[in-house]
C-alpha cells in the first residue's frame, strides 16, 4: 500500500509539535545556555521573570500599618530636628525593624521599577540604563541581608527555607542576578557600542 502524501503529513505534524526551546529565564543571567543577549524578546522574558520574581518576594512581606509608618516618620523627623543627634540614635532608629521593613519595600518597588522601565522602553539606550540600574539596585547585598534578616526575627517574613522556591535566599541570587546583568548583557551592548 503506498501512502503519496506521507511526506506532507509528517510535515504538518512535525510543524503543529510544540516548540522545543523554551524562553529565556532569569536563570539564563546566572548559567546562560542559549541566552542571545541581542535579542530583545530573550531579554523581555529574562526581565518579565525576574519582575515576576521580585513582586513574588514583594507580596509575603507583612504590610505596615499606618500608625506604624507615622510613629517612624516622626521618629525620623525628631532625629532630623536635633541639633547633635548621636551615631547610636541614628543607628537605633536605622536597624528598627519599622525603618528596615520600610527600606526593603521600597527597594523592591524600586527594582519592579527598573524591570518596567527595560519592558516598556522601545530604545535599546534607555533599555541599557533602565538594566544598568536594575543590576545597581540587585547588588545592594548589604542593605538586603541586613532588611532580610530584620524581618526574619520580627516574625514579618516567613524563614527562608519556609518560601516558595522561586523566591528562596534572594539575599544570595538577588546580587548574582545584578552581576549577570552586566555581565551577559551591559558589557556585550557596550563593547558592541564601543566597537562601531
Amino acid at each position: 500500500m503506498k501512502f503519496p502524501h506521507c511526506s506532507t503529513i509528517l510535515l504538518t505534524v512535525l510543524l503543529a509539535l510544540p516548540a522545543t526551546t523554551s524562553a529565556a529565564t532569569a536563570w539564563d543571567l546566572i548559567s546562560p545556555k542559549n541566552f542571545d543577549w541581542q535579542s530583545r524578546s530573550e531579554r523581555l522574558a529574562i526581565a518579565r521573570d525576574l519582575r515576576s520574581r521580585v513582586e513574588r518576594f514583594a507580596a509575603l512581606i507583612e504590610p505596615q500599618s499606618p500608625a506604624e509608618l507615622q510613629t517612624l516618620e516622626r521618629d525620623e523627623a525628631q532625629l532630623a530636628a536635633k541639633a547633635k543627634a548621636s551615631d547610636r540614635d541614628r543607628a537605633e532608629l536605622q536597624l528598627s525593624v519599622a525603618y528596615q521593613n520600610r527600606k526593603l519595600v521600597a527597594a523592591l518597588t524600586s527594582i519592579v521599577n527598573a524591570l518596567d522601565c527595560v519592558i516598556d522602553t522601545n530604545r535599546v539606550a534607555t533599555e541599557m540604563s533602565c538594566w544598568a540600574m536594575t543590576s545597581l539596585l540587585l547588588t545592594d547585598e548589604e542593605s538586603l541581608r541586613l532588611a532580610l534578616a530584620t524581618l526574619r526575627k520580627y516574625h514579618r517574613l516567613p524563614r527562608n527555607k519556609d518560601l516558595p522556591a522561586l523566591v528562596r535566599s534572594p539575599e544570595v541570587w538577588y546580587s548574582t542576578y545584578g552581576r549577570g546583568i552586566l555581565e551577559f548583557i551591559l558589557v556585550p551592548y557596550l563593547r558592541k557600542t564601543a566597537a562601531q
